[in-house]
């Protein structure tokens, strides 16, 4: 599981586990890394900068995502889930 203290060392590591967890509650919005082409759009509409790109896909840093779904509005893979607003 990923948390805010060792997303980065894992990112660089090419270590990459998509799991959600803020450290107390599961957040809503996940990449599926399966499914992931690596475009950026996501990260280039993330408010937070929450979404960085990993070795083959981009993932959701939990610690910085406010879990707008602006990420999910513009993929174009339409590979991120999260609850409908």
């Amino acid at each position: 599981m990923l948390d805010g203290s060792d997303f980065g060392a894992k990112l660089k590591a090419g270590v990459f586990v998509n799991e959600v967890f803020d450290g107390g509650s599961w957040m809503a919005h996940k990449i599926i890394a399966e499914d992931c082409i690596a475009c950026g759009s996501c990260a280039a509409e993330c408010p937070t900068e929450a979404i960085c790109e990993a070795k083959d896909c981009y993932v959701i840093n939990t610690k910085a995502c406010n879990d707008c779904g602006s990420c999910k509005e513009v993929c174009p893979q339409e590979c991120i889930e999260g609850p409908e607003k």
